[in-house]
């Protein structure tokens, strides 16, 4: 299927384990995507719920931050870093700061950062495929293959992922 949302949820880069498919395509210094944080935390702690996080547009920190996030995979502790720019928008230093409380490995970390061509070309491949999809908003989230547009409500997600478990 050429359909983008498909394409997206296929190939997702989850960070975390289930069933229940749940993408999150948002700016990491956006307004709105800030406001849903604890938010989006608290639905990833509901069972069975796999998360993927895309950044789309933003500005150069949303890059350094994709970049951050996607070498902290070598690392196995992408979904921490994650959480670490989402709840502070860190500057570079207390990425690096972070990385080493975490035990990973700076020198390589840093390499992998400052080395922008490692990912630049995935983070840009996500944001070519993300415009396809014609977005209304940002966040905009795609639970088991469904959009919700802009802001969420954790009730009534949840009651919606309650009863779309084990489909």
């Amino acid at each position: 299927s050429n359909d983008p949302i498909k394409v997206l949820v296929k190939q997702a880069d989850y960070m975390t384990k289930g069933d229940i498919s749940f993408i999150e395509i948002g700016t990491y210094t956006s307004q709105n995507t800030q406001e849903q944080t604890e938010m989006v935390k608290k639905l990833r702690e509901i069972q069975n719920v796999k998360y993927a996080y895309y950044n789309f547009g933003g500005d150069d920190n949303d890059v350094l931050y994709s970049e951050a996030v996607e070498c902290a995979d070598n690392f196995n502790e992408r979904i921490k870093i994650h959480d670490f720019i989402r709840e502070n928008l860190p500057t570079k230093t207390e990425i690096y700061v972070k990385g080493k409380e975490l035990g990973i490995d700076i020198a390589s970390y840093q390499k992998c950062i400052e080395g922008k061509e490692v990912y630049i070309e995935k983070i840009e491949t996500n944001n070519d495929r993300i415009s396809n999809m014609k977005l209304k908003q940002i966040p905009t989230y795609i639970i088991n293959g469904k959009v919700y547009d802009g802001l969420i409500n954790f009730e009534s997600i949840s009651i919606e992922i309650a009863q779309s478990d084990g489909l």
